[in-house]
């Protein structure tokens, strides 16, 4: 089933180049938003618009926490004046950071009741610095946090936690990649299945993705590579297929991967032919492209990138900022030559490579993890850093028309890691799949953007788990259902 919904207008546009503040510093009550004049250059169709304070450290997760239709950064809330930030006491969150070696944190509808329920990773095997903690969402945008999760006492050197529903269940997974240590046994990748009741069981060893090719995971991402109707997964430079039943095999080699450690990991269509690529980020010497066939091998691309000096950069994402349908590139910024902090660049694609746009000036501090999301609801993709503080970059380059698809299975989202194949007027067809955690400790929106500017249609097929759903569609935001399994 096919539902349109009404499309939410974008609230404002900032035109002007101003920066909107919180003010305060961590307090208990929310934080209105102020304007204060900037000095940042940014690309024409940037606008430097909101620096978050109150969640200043940790992942980026972008979502729909209030249920509006629009998603917003973790920790502010869209209102008709702009951004205003909310702190962790205003979402029963206090406990995510205090005493604890807080690193990722990933929002899904965990117990299919419609609410966005969280889990959030450690990075530590000290007992004093916290454990893996797993949120329900409750009504009025609040958490409560599981204490029988949480007894558990599960650690480890997490990274890029992901979500998806792995055995076709319709209930959400959760993959949390960890250094394998010779600390403890648990020290190692885990798998959460969830048995439903708000319980889960760790079962990584007996689905074979316990360890992959690299002991230090980074980057993950689950996706149906293969479109076969299973999420596979891809960790610790290692591809792991889905057999179904929960168990996995290693195919790394076999499709022609190179297995080597990486700093941010994605799958996209680079070449709008159909068929997913890989690009993975090495943080000394930048990004490499691995392009997916028809016979389901990869093979490098060589000689697109800029030539640039790389240290210490750990992030990469894609996304197609200026709605020409080709996926440009995000990267960390890390370190300049001589050591000083790197601002985050900017690759565009253009005539069959990639050229870098001045994106934001250095100095501002450390730069790692980078997203998109369309924050203001207007069609184009904003951009997210974590550049000293979280910074949203708001896009106003808008295409002529814009497409939203939300993917569900009755009324639950649970669909991440599913395939769609774009038909494009132009005769390409791009592949875009439903996020549940990508590139580096980053979380890009549930529902996929597609912007149009063409005068025409757009052809789409959804890769659901046991049949493909097509559609056409101009203009609006729709609702697909996948059905149940």
């Amino acid at each position: 089933m096919i539902q349109s919904i009404n499309k939410f207008q974008g609230y404002f546009l900032l035109l002007t180049f101003t920066l909107l503040a919180s003010c305060g510093g961590g307090g208990e009550n929310t934080t209105t938003a102020s304007q204060e004049q900037i000095v940042i250059t940014v690309p024409r169709y940037f606008v430097p618009s909101f620096s978050q304070i109150n969640f200043p450290w940790g992942a980026i997760s972008i979502a729909d926490f209030n249920n509006d239709q629009i998603d917003e950064l973790l920790g502010t809330q869209s209102t008709a004046n702009g951004f205003i930030s909310l702190t962790e006491s205003d979402l029963d969150l206090t406990n995510l950071r205090a005493g604890r070696a807080y690193r990722d944190i990933r929002f899904a509808d965990f117990n299919n009741d419609g609410l966005l329920d969280a889990i959030a990773n450690v990075y530590t095997e000290d007992p004093a610095e916290g454990y893996i903690q797993l949120y329900w969402g409750m009504e009025g945008g609040k958490f409560e946090m599981d204490v029988d999760f949480a007894a558990n006492k599960f650690q480890g050197y997490g990274e890029t936690i992901v979500v998806a529903d792995f055995d076709n269940d319709n209930y959400l997974d959760i993959f949390i990649p960890q250094y394998k240590t010779a600390t403890r046994e648990i020290s190692r990748n885990l798998l959460f299945k969830n048995l439903k009741n708000k319980q889960f069981e760790e079962v990584a060893v007996t689905a074979g993705v316990a360890v992959g090719l690299q002991t230090n995971p980074e980057g993950a991402q689950a996706v149906d590579y293969n479109q076969d109707g299973l999420i596979d997964l891809y960790a610790s430079g290692s591809l792991f297929k889905n057999n179904g039943n929960l168990n996995f095999s290693d195919v790394t080699v076999a499709v022609g991967l190179p297995g080597v450690f990486d700093e941010g990991a994605k799958f996209f269509d680079q070449n709008n032919d159909g068929v997913l690529d890989l690009i993975i980020h090495n943080p000394a010497y930048g990004p490499r492209i691995f392009l997916g066939g028809l016979n389901g091998k990869f093979t490098e691309l060589t000689g697109i990138f800029p030539s640039e000096f790389f240290a210490a950069s750990y992030g990469i994402n894609v996304g197609d900022v200026n709605g020409d349908s080709f996926d440009d590139i995000l990267i960390a910024g890390g370190l300049a030559v001589g050591g000083a902090a790197a601002a985050p660049r900017l690759w565009l694609y253009k005539d069959g490579k990639y050229q870098s746009e001045f994106l934001i000036k250095p100095g501002l501090g450390w730069s790692d993890l980078v997203s998109f999301g369309d924050l203001d609801n207007n069609g184009s993709l904003d951009i997210v850093l974590r550049y000293g503080k979280n910074q949203i970059l708001l896009n106003n380059d808008l295409p002529l028309k814009y497409i939203k698809l939300d993917i569900r299975s009755g009324d639950l989202k649970n669909q991440q890691g599913r395939v769609v194949k774009v038909h494009l007027p132009d005769g390409k067809v791009k592949a875009v799949v439903v996020d549940g955690g990508s590139g580096y400790m980053s979380n890009q929106p549930y529902a996929l953007l597609v912007p149009n500017n063409f005068n025409s249609e757009i052809f789409f097929e959804i890769f659901c788990g046991n049949k493909v759903v097509k559609m056409s569609a101009y203009d609006g935001s729709y609702i697909v259902d996948c059905g149940l399994f």
